[in-house]
């Protein structure tokens, strides 16, 4: 109930000013951005569990790969096509391919292994507060007192299901 009174709070209050409307598109996108999120939670924890090691993080990958390559193929082509160097295109194309979702993708299985799907989920919630970290120390940009309250009960719910936590 506190997360959830949380994403209200930066939901209702995120637009900069009190009792602006809701896009309903955007609200189906959030929507479904979260039903995505939620399966991800539940295959990568049944993936992690099926197999040893990344192996499934491989397959997975793979998966994503051929389902996806034809929505954004003609577009990533035209993107790398003034690539001065052959090998620094690979180079480049190489290090964003471990970097980015790799190596997180990796941890996250790893993480899913040792605690529950409802802790994981809850530790994910995080990102709001983090995301306002970077957004001051980048960008510098303040939040509100609605949007820094409502940062606070979606991390202090992390904290209590993770205190509370059994597995």
């Amino acid at each position: 109930m506190l997360a959830a009174g949380g994403v209200v709070l930066l939901t209702l209050f995120g637009h900069g000013e009190s009792g602006s409307s809701l896009d309903p598109v955007g609200l189906a996108c959030a929507f479904g951005a979260a039903a995505c999120y939620a399966g991800y939670i539940l295959f990568t924890d049944k993936v992690g569990a099926a197999f040893r090691g990344f192996e499934g993080l491989a397959v997975s990958f793979t998966v994503g790969m051929v389902v996806l390559a034809p929505f954004g193929a003609a577009e990533a082509l035209h993107g790398l096509s003034g690539a001065s160097s052959p090998a620094l295109l690979l180079l480049a194309v190489a290090g964003v391919a471990l970097l980015f979702p790799v190596l997180p993708y990796a941890l996250e299985m790893v993480a899913l292994r040792r605690m529950s799907q409802r802790v994981f989920s809850v530790i994910v919630s995080l990102d709001p507060a983090v995301s306002a970290l970077v957004g001051l120390l980048v960008l510098g940009q303040v939040l509100g007192l609605p949007q820094l309250i409502g940062i606070c009960c979606v991390v202090a719910a992390s904290v209590g299901a993770t205190l509370t936590a059994r597995r």
